[in-house]
């Protein structure tokens, strides 16, 4: 009969340990539950964030969009502007070329015919003036003697 005492003693404490684990078991399950509850809570505030985030994103990337293509139509613009401006530059400067080109050509013509005239009468000019000059000290000198 002790093995019929010691198998209820055993069956007893058997039934206790899983009801014990049953409880601890309940417990962590609903402590388990309440972590899913507080992680799902706050995915939801996540996602609900992100997709705001995201909205506001898409938006601000619609009005950079609309900028953008505003800015580079006025890029555009500008670019052909400079390009007109450059090539009005070029056709003023070519012709302000075949301006000067022939002006030079005239005053080097003129500079190769009038300098040796100039220079020799300059040449007679300085002559004439020294013989003046001598002549005049000469007929000083013989008045002064007289």
């Amino acid at each position: 009969m002790d093995f019929l005492l010691d198998f209820r003693i055993l069956a007893s404490i058997v039934v206790l340990i899983f009801a014990g684990m049953a409880i601890y078991f309940a417990f962590t399950l609903k402590k388990l539950f309440s972590i899913i509850e507080v992680t799902a809570s706050d995915l939801r505030t996540l996602f609900g964030n992100l997709s705001t985030t995201m909205n506001s994103m898409s938006k601000d990337l619609n009005d950079i969009k609309t900028k953008l293509v505003v800015t580079l139509d006025e890029v555009d613009s500008l670019t052909t502007q400079v390009r007109t401006l450059s090539s009005k530059i070029d056709n003023n400067i070519e012709r302000v070329f075949n301006i000067i080109t022939p002006v030079e050509k005239i005053v080097a013509l003129i500079a190769n015919k009038v300098y040796p005239s100039v220079s020799q009468i300059a040449s007679l000019l300085s002559a004439s003036t020294k013989a003046v000059n001598t002549f005049l000290n000469v007929l000083g000198r013989k008045r002064n003697k007289d």
